[in-house]
Formats: C-alpha cells, sequence, structure tokens
C-alpha cells in the first residue's frame, strides 16, 4: 500500500514536471516570436539602403510581400515566414522551407539575402511544408 503511494507520488510529480517544462518552452516560445514581431514591426529602411521586395508563396495559394535589406541573413525570412499566423499548412505545428529559382532550390538560411538574389530587386519565394 504504502509502495503504490510512493510510485504514486512519483508519477503525479513527473506529470507536474513534464506540464512545467512545456509550459516554460511555450512561454519561450512566445518570447522569441514577440521579440520577432517588434523587430520587423519597428524596422526602418534608410534610402539608399539595398532593398529586396520578397513575395513569399504561401501553401494556400496566398502571398506574403515585403522588403528585406539585402544584407540580411536569409535567416531573416525564415523569422518572418514564421510569424505570418495562417500559413495554409495541413498541420500548422509543421516545419517548413524556403525555396526559390528555377528549378526550385532551397534557401541556406546560413547565407546572405544578396548572395541568393545578387541581381534582383523582386522575387518570389515558395515556403514549403515539410511533413513530420
Amino acid at each position: 500500500m504504502i509502495e503504490q503511494k510512493r510510485k504514486d507520488q512519483e508519477r503525479q510529480e513527473a506529470i507536474e514536471s513534464q506540464k512545467q517544462m512545456e509550459e516554460e518552452k511555450s512561454r519561450q516560445e512566445q518570447q522569441k516570436k514577440n521579440q520577432l514581431k517588434s523587430f520587423f514591426d519597428n524596422e526602418k529602411i534608410e534610402s539608399g539602403e539595398e532593398v529586396i521586395t520578397i513575395a513569399f508563396r504561401l501553401p494556400n495559394g496566398a502571398r506574403k510581400q515585403r522588403d528585406f535589406k539585402k544584407n540580411y541573413s536569409v535567416s531573416r525570412l525564415y523569422d518572418y515566414v514564421s510569424l505570418i499566423e495562417d500559413k495554409g499548412f495541413e498541420n500548422e505545428n509543421s516545419q517548413f522551407k524556403l525555396m526559390a529559382g528555377f528549378p526550385a532550390q532551397n534557401l541556406d538560411p546560413n547565407s546572405l539575402i544578396k548572395s541568393q538574389f545578387p541581381d534582383s530587386d523582386q522575387e518570389l519565394v515558395h515556403v514549403k511544408e515539410i511533413e513530420p
């Protein structure tokens, strides 16, 4: 009887610990999302800066368009897409990749935008859902 109570208590503590870890992870994700949103909302593009207009084609056919500084890392494109609420994914928690060109190539998040699109001031980027 005492052994069963101890096991039940350990199981309950494990459940509580898991719940706390999930809540902390969710809180950190929301904090990161808020920081990114603030960055994009408050970004200023000065005249004379190299800028590219990127149109993102989402899986549901919708388009989102925004200007980006060419000296940004491609990871900023991934950050921007991560903030889009309805990406048209079958599973809203899916990861995604960004593709451009013909034939379509994956965009490397570690490269600079100007190295991916050196001679362009407008580009179409496809958002592709990665199946889990």
